[in-house]
C-alpha cells in the first residue's frame, strides 16, 4: 500500500502542478474569459461606431432637409405657398405681372388663396392698374382695381387709384 502510495503522490503532485501551470488549468479558464471580453469589446466598439454613424446621418439628414424646406419646393401645402409666393414675387420683379396674375388666379381657382397669397394677388392688381394707368388705359386700370375686395388690406390703395381715374 505504502507503494502504491508512493506513487498516487506524484501523479497528485504533478495533476496540481499541471493545475496551477500559467499555461493551463485555471489560468486558461481566465485567459479564455480575458479574450472573450475583448471580444465583447471589440462588437461594443464596432457597435458604439455604428450607432454614432447613424446618428451623425440623421442628424446630416435633418440639417439638410431643413435646409431645403427654407428654400425650396415640398410637398406640404405651406411649402407650396412659399413656392407660390416666392415665384410670384420673382415674377413681379421681372416686370412680367400678367404671367402672375395669371398663376395666381389658377391657384385661387383650384385650391383657393391664403391670406397672404390673395395679398400678394391684391398687390399685382395694383401694380398692373399703375401700369395700365401709365400707359393710358384706364378702363382696364379701373376693371382690375375692382377686383379687390373691401376687406382686402390694399382696398384703401385701390380705392386711392379709383379716385385718380375719374
Amino acid at each position: 500500500m505504502k507503494n502504491k502510495m508512493k506513487e498516487i503522490r506524484p501523479k497528485l503532485r504533478r495533476s496540481i502542478m499541471r493545475n496551477n501551470d500559467p499555461s493551463r488549468g485555471q489560468n486558461s479558464k481566465n485567459s479564455k474569459r480575458i479574450m472573450r471580453n475583448e471580444s465583447d469589446v471589440a462588437k461594443l466598439r464596432s457597435l458604439l461606431l455604428l450607432l454614432s454613424t447613424l446618428i451623425a446621418t440623421a442628424g446630416s439628414a435633418c440639417t439638410f432637409n431643413f435646409s431645403l424646406s427654407d428654400h425650396g419646393p415640398s410637398a406640404s401645402s405651406g411649402d407650396t405657398d412659399q413656392t407660390l409666393v416666392f415665384e410670384t414675387d420673382k415674377l413681379i420683379k421681372e416686370g412680367k405681372l400678367a404671367e402672375a396674375k395669371q398663376r395666381l388666379e389658377q391657384e385661387e381657382d383650384q385650391r383657393g388663396l391664403t391670406p397672404e397669397i390673395s395679398d400678394k394677388l391684391d398687390t399685382v392688381y395694383i401694380a398692373m392698374a399703375k401700369k395700365a394707368i401709365a400707359n393710358g388705359k384706364r378702363s382696364e386700370a379701373a376693371d382690375l382695381l375692382k377686383l379687390i375686395p373691401a376687406d382686402a388690406e390694399k382696398y384703401q390703395i385701390a380705392q386711392a387709384l379709383m379716385k385718380d381715374l375719374h
